[in-house]
């Protein structure tokens, strides 16, 4: 843990990132165990955007 706050409305980041793709066997797991440096590396908008 490297001890910086983050919001997370989810139990883990399975809905709003690509965890899956980057670290599926993680993907489980809670926020928390990530560190700052790991979750903002993460793509949290791709699933957003639909293409056209």
């Amino acid at each position: 843990f490297d001890h910086v706050p983050y919001l997370m409305h989810d139990y883990d980041l399975r809905r709003t990132t690509n965890i899956k793709e980057v670290l599926p066997e993680d993907a489980f797991k809670h926020p928390a165990f990530f560190t700052w440096d790991f979750l903002k590396t993460l793509n949290a908008g791709k699933w957003f955007i639909k293409p056209e």
